[in-house]
């Protein structure tokens, strides 16, 4: 088990029970973004990722797929200049 599994949502921080819109907010508060930087951020991501069903759903109803999509788009979150992504794919 990982310390601080937070891009995987499936940690013991109760980060399952947020929402996708949530989660990224709550990064991108973090990273220093203001709230209008992270709207216009989230709705690129969304679209780019299809994933605007799935925004309001708490991650632990998500499946799969989308969780490592939402993990991917916490990685983007602030357009970072250096994102390293180890086995980003399964199967």
């Amino acid at each position: 088990q990982d310390d601080f599994p937070i891009n995987q949502f499936n940690c013991s921080v109760q980060l399952e029970y947020l929402t996708g819109d949530t989660v990224l907010h709550l990064i991108g508060q973090l990273r220093g973004l203001s709230d209008e930087a992270i709207e216009r951020q989230k709705q690129y991501m969304v679209k780019v990722m299809d994933v605007a069903s799935h925004m309001d759903k708490p991650i632990s109803g998500c499946s799969g797929g989308t969780k490592r999509k939402l993990s991917t788009m916490v990685a983007f979150i602030g357009f970072p200049q250096l994102i390293i992504l180890d086995e980003s794919t399964t199967g």
